[in-house]
């Protein structure tokens, strides 16, 4: 009996390194390097989920934290940013929406008198880098549709690039300051006193190409932690968390190109 669970220990084992690539029992290796590499070059076609003609849905969520002390107090302010849109690839344009909301905080955790405010809805375009707003003036700077900022990812590993059967397909690089300021503030711009942390996570919809199925980038988020300041003049800590997403769905149920031209249109 024992020489028998031991055999089939041994055919379990060699089918998952052959089906596995060789990797440990129950894991299988994220094969990542495609999609970060054209991540890298700012090659947006292969990384979105876009239609045959060159359209694409994104979602971006972009939250701008702060937590510090003033005379009087502890203070929080958050900022949420929220927009959506269709990506036309080849043209680099998006039309789409985006509405900015802000909650303050006092330092037990409970909205102050300001509490949520909503800011604006407004429609956009997002082209050659710059964002305009139908509204006229609008403080539209915590948008962050310049996904073409990863140059010098590809050169890093990520922490693990190892998924079991029921987690799903991500990998995460934590950076360095110096990796940090080449990898992204040369774009974000943030200015800051002390560099807490910083880290990329990019999910895919699956593990590895296959014939019936193409691997995509679903999700980029991005967490950066900053201090400004003095302990002696007021030092404020600073969250920018910003997500993309590229739901893969969407291009099927939803005509982009259309979608594209109505939100342009209206």
């Amino acid at each position: 009996m024992i020489k028998r669970q031991k055999r089939v220990f041994i055919i379990l084992t060699t089918i998952c390194a052959a089906l596995l690539g060789g990797c440990s029992m129950g894991e299988t290796k994220i094969e990542y390097e495609r999609l970060v590499k054209a991540l890298d070059e700012g090659d947006m076609a292969t990384v979105m989920s876009a239609s045959d003609d060159g359209y694409a849905y994104v979602e971006e969520r972009v939250i701008e934290s702060e937590r510090g002390k003033k005379e009087g107090g502890e203070y929080g302010r958050t900022l949420y940013q929220n927009t959506n849109g269709v990506y036309n690839i080849n043209e680099r344009v998006l039309y789409g929406y985006s509405n900015q909301e802000i909650v303050n905080k006092a330092a037990d955790g409970k909205e102050s008198n300001k509490g949520k405010e909503d800011i604006y809805s407004t429609k956009i375009i997002y082209e050659d880098n710059l964002i305009r707003s139908d509204k006229g003036e609008l403080n539209l700077s915590p948008i962050r549709l310049n996904l073409d900022i990863f140059s010098g990812l590809e050169d890093l590993k990520p922490k693990n690039d190892k998924v079991k059967y029921n987690e799903p397909n991500r990998i995460g690089y934590t950076l360095s300051e110096t990796e940090f300021n080449n990898i992204l503030n040369d774009n974000l711009k943030l200015t800051y006193d002390k560099f807490d942390s910083a880290s990329i996570t990019v999910g895919f919809n699956k593990s590895k190409d296959t014939d019936d199925k193409e691997m995509l980038i679903e999700e980029i988020n991005i967490v950066v932690w900053l201090e400004k300041g003095k302990e002696d003049t007021g030092k404020s800590t600073h969250l920018l968390e910003i997500n993309w997403s590229f739901p893969e769905s969407s291009n099927k149920n939803i005509n982009m190109k259309e979608k594209y031209l109505e939100i342009a249109n209206n």
